[in-house]
């Protein structure tokens, strides 16, 4: 079952959106860092591109500390993920252009499948089969394959 053409548009606009957002954020990490530490003795900090996952990181700098921390830097961006140990804690590293690329691949996809479904509308091509649909009715079937006609026809 094809998605809806409503769906796929949220999907394209919405991808674009959080796309271009991640893209600010990292950009933005490679100068500031954000850090979370929680009550249950792990942190999460947005630092030099990447997102980094603490576990067992109730001491900071000889006190406790919990909530929200921001801090600047020079400017740096990593872009390997993996293991982060400072000798008494270890984090995991996840550089963000890996979601970054994820959500753009998918909002790219989504951009091409409601260009192909707009064209061969245009061109009053089947969706399923790019039978030549001249001369049917807009609301008849696909003589070649059955499929209803595309909502971009109706």
């Amino acid at each position: 079952m094809k998605p809806h053409p409503r769906i796929r548009k949220t999907i394209k606009w919405g991808g674009a959106a959080v796309t271009v957002l991640l893209v600010v954020v990292w950009i933005a990490s490679g100068w500031y860092s954000v850090s979370w530490r929680n009550m249950l003795d792990s942190a999460y900090e947005l630092n030099s591109g990447c997102v980094d996952c603490w576990g067992r990181y109730r001491y900071f700098g000889g006190k406790e500390v919990r909530g929200w921390w921001t801090y600047q830097h020079p400017f740096s961006l990593n872009w390997r993920p993996g293991v982060v140990d400072n000798g008494a804690r270890a984090a995991w590293r996840t550089p963000l252009w890996i979601p970054i690329g994820a959500c753009f691949g998918i909002t790219a996809a989504a951009w091409r499948r409601d260009a192909l479904a707009r064209r061969r509308a245009k061109l009053n091509l089947c969706p399923q089969c790019n039978y030549d649909r001249t001369g049917l009715a807009r609301d008849t079937k696909c003589p070649e394959c059955g499929a209803a006609p595309s909502s971009y026809l109706l």
